[in-house]
């Protein structure tokens, strides 16, 4: 039974058996022989976690470079990132190679997986590795190439109710993460929740959810303008 794109995210951590995995959605496609390439890669540097760059298609063709970093952060070449920039980059899963054993329950932690039933599952999920990861490293190398489709989840035009996942995948952000890192969290509201949500909403004539997005972070974060990442 179809579950989503969480649900099949899940399988695939389930049947796993590799050291490392990564995702590629069914509409996008790899660069040839990327694989063998972040394969050494990660075995020379020892990284939980590799992030990489790719490329963005439009409908007609056209390449744009999308990198792993957000504008909050300054462009770099391959190397090390802190957990904390970590939380700073865009949090796909398929523009990562990730260490299996991070997705896995241990003493005293549970398995990560991907909440079902829901969008934004990714933006709920891959920051939490910040802290389960002790390496964690990036390659400005393009390797993966993202369609952009006008009938895909994120591009979709007029209000869904599954848009007001928002909520509910900021708040496991928070719980999960804003004890160790409150300002990062603060950022990543600011973004998700009440810039990219918000205007989402905006777009499609609610002004009731967005002013809505507007009081969650007001109420949770009232000093957000003083966040250093926000004011970058």
């Amino acid at each position: 039974e179809n579950q989503g794109v969480a649900g099949a995210r899940n399988a695939g951590l389930e049947a796993a058996c590799g050291e490392y995995v990564t995702w590629v959605d069914s509409d996008d496609w790899l660069r040839e022989n990327c694989l063998g390439m972040l394969w050494r890669k990660v075995k020379r540097s020892g990284w939980d976690v590799l992030l990489f760059d790719g490329w963005e298609d439009s409908e007609d063709r056209e390449e744009r470079p999308y990198s792993a970093l957000e504008a909050v952060l300054p462009v770099r070449q391959e190397g090390a990132l802190t957990k904390e920039e970590f939380l700073l980059t865009r949090p796909c899963p398929w523009n990562k190679w990730m260490r299996r054993s991070l997705w896995e329950a241990e003493e005293g932690r549970e398995a990560l997986r991907f909440p079902k039933g829901i969008i934004y599952e990714d933006l709920a999920t891959i920051p939490l590795l910040a802290l389960r990861a002790l390496k964690i490293g990036y390659t400005p190398q393009k390797v993966y190439h993202y369609e952009q489709s006008a009938a895909s989840i994120m591009r979709q035009t007029g209000y869904q109710e599954k848009m007001d996942c928002i909520f509910s995948a900021a708040e496991r952000l928070r719980s999960e993460l804003e004890k160790t890192f409150p300002a990062e969290v603060e950022y990543l509201w600011w973004l998700h929740l009440l810039l990219l949500g918000g205007m989402r909403y905006l777009q499609c004539g609610r002004e009731d959810l967005a002013s809505k997005t507007a009081d969650a972070m007001q109420a949770v974060f009232p000093c957000w303008q003083e966040n250093e990442y926000v004011r970058r």
